[in-house]
């Protein structure tokens, strides 16, 4: 009998946190890129406490990235309240709506606009061995965007060189 009347409340309490965790997952966070002025009270403490002092709620703050290069600033998700409080302060510099991307690779033979059934990839053993060349960007070699760690071995039929240059030799 005791545990027929227990099952009720405890019935009770799963809906109401299943509730609560669809209520907060529904909720929008868009992205905020803020900048941190000198001049600007808000943000002229040390980047630790800033999380803190950006919104009047009571929420846990979830820093992305801090900028400290070229743009001085951070990156956060925030509540709709919290978005309403700070895009009125002369600080923000835009407001980022959440966006999935699809995830795209450069192995793919339709991302290059080639048809895998007709042309030259089906003459060519789907393009086994091709080597597309970049141009040159100026962009510093050991720059993420040119790791190569996961593309495999240079295929050996390959005939191209690598020019040397300050501080890089053709070995890098």
């Amino acid at each position: 009998m005791m545990m027929k009347k227990m099952k009720l409340p405890l019935y009770l309490i799963v809906c109401l946190f299943l509730c609560l965790a669809v209520l907060a997952a529904s909720q929008s966070r868009p992205t905020l890129c803020v900048s941190r002025n000198s001049t600007f009270q808000l943000f002229s403490q040390p980047r630790r406490g800033t999380s803190q002092r950006v919104a009047a709620s009571e929420e846990v703050r979830n820093i992305i990235y801090t900028y400290s290069t070229i743009l001085k600033g951070f990156a956060t998700r925030l509540i709709e309240n919290e978005t309403e409080l700070l895009r009125r302060l002369p600080a923000v510099l835009s407001e980022l709506p959440k966006t999935v991307f699809q995830l795209q690779t450069t192995r793919k033979p339709l991302l290059l606009g080639l048809n895998p059934a007709t042309g030259i990839l089906l003459d060519s053993k789907e393009g086994d061995g091709i080597i597309i060349g970049v141009p040159n960007t100026s962009v510093w070699p050991e720059s993420r965007c040119y790791n190569d760690a996961r593309l495999g071995a240079i295929p050996a039929k390959w005939k191209g060189e690598c020019t040397a240059a300050t501080n890089f030799n053709s070995t890098n």
